[in-house]
């Protein structure tokens, strides 16, 4: 995957908008306003949302993901896009069901 495929990925679910929240050169993902994904276009990991912490840990100690700096501690990690398409587009699609439920 790569920019282009998480783009048309989140555009194609109901509601959403991209937006540059966080500056220039970083895409946010946002329904009802609240953000569910980021990615700068250049990066090889898409931020996203998980369900909670456990899972977020299980992503990063299985090497599919990373805890994002910038983010709360806990349910954000930046998600390796060099994975399983499958499974990177599930997370993505989970990250925007769990905020669109919160909205």
């Amino acid at each position: 995957m790569n920019f282009a495929t998480v783009d048309a990925t989140c555009l194609s679910l109901d509601g959403t908008r991209r937006e540059t929240l966080l500056g220039p050169g970083t895409s946010c993902w946002t329904v009802q306003g609240r953000m569910f994904a980021t990615m700068e276009k250049s990066s090889a990991h898409v931020g996203i949302r998980c369900l909670d912490e456990a899972v977020a840990q299980l992503l990063v100690d299985h090497g599919r993901a990373r805890l994002l700096p910038h983010a709360p501690p806990g349910c954000w990690v930046a998600l390796a896009l060099s994975g399983d398409t499958y499974e990177t587009n599930c997370r993505i699609v989970e990250s925007y069901e769990m905020v669109r439920a919160d909205g």
